[in-house]
């Protein structure tokens, strides 16, 4: 795979290999992903321009992709969404932090390009997930050159120990104050595990916060959430019966 990404970063008509029909499915995804994670560890002359620099190559994946999308994330109507969401800090990062842009339109929480930092991929096994498209959606050309998710939201029973069955990647851990009621869980894929109840399978999560402007409002329309981190957890820590209409919220 390393050799397979040098000879995809090296191509003269990059990213040819996305488009010319020499690549499954698979190895399109872990090259983006690839990718990425080189360019969100590059030192750029201004840390605001990270959306900028890479806007060219952007359109032309976007493009060879057969998708929607920005920001980093693509869109196909199937599974690049969730699986381009399951972004998270790097190892070697012990935060990200947040970019502080006048520019428009501005970076929602959603993308990595967002903050300052290099990040990975959690890495869900190829064909044994059940991607949750129902339940987050892009709005590639909203109005106001807001880009934005609307995605269902859950409520999770937190823990503090990180073991195989709760395991989440906080982007800004200083920020995860001990109480906790504003943060909720979107569901984005659950591994398929036959013969396994929902509560013991694994589930991809992405946590949302209730920004503090819009706290205490009880309208949907100003109910606005951000990302704080991603992960995977047990769905026995999951709220899986809930479904009332206000749980689908606007992420940005």
């Amino acid at each position: 795979m390393t050799s397979n990404l040098i000879s995809f970063l090296g191509d003269p008509n990059f990213p040819s290999k996305l488009s010319d029909g020499t690549s499954d499915r698979g190895e399109k995804i872990r090259f983006y992903e690839g990718l990425y994670k080189q360019y969100s560890r590059l030192t750029l002359s201004r840390d605001s321009d990270r959306p900028i620099a890479i806007a060219g190559l952007e359109k032309r994946l976007i493009h060879d992709l057969k998708s929607s999308g920005g920001f980093g994330v693509f869109d196909d109507e199937r599974s690049l969404l969730p699986r381009s969401l399951l972004w998270q800090r790097g190892d070697e990062f012990p935060t990200l932090k947040k970019i502080e842009s006048q520019v428009l339109p501005r970076v929602p929480t959603w993308s990595w390009m967002a903050y300052k930092g290099g990040v990975d991929y959690l890495d869900p096994p190829f064909g044994e997930v059940a991607w949750n498209i129902s339940e987050i959606r892009g709005n590639w050309f909203g109005k106001g050159n807001r880009t934005e998710l609307s995605a269902k939201t859950r409520l999770f029973r937190m823990t503090t120990t990180t073991t195989q069955d709760f395991d989440i990647t906080w982007d800004i851990p200083k920020d995860i104050k001990p109480d906790v009621v504003r943060l909720k869980c979107i569901v984005v894929g659950v591994k398929m595990q036959r013969g396994v109840s929902a509560e013991t399978k694994t589930h991809y999560v992405l946590i949302v916060r209730l920004r503090e402007y819009s706290a205490g409002l009880a309208t949907e329309e100003t109910e606005i959430y951000e990302r704080v981190g991603v992960g995977k957890m047990l769905g026995l820590y999951i709220d899986l019966d809930n479904s009332q209409p206000r749980d689908w919220v606007k992420i940005r």
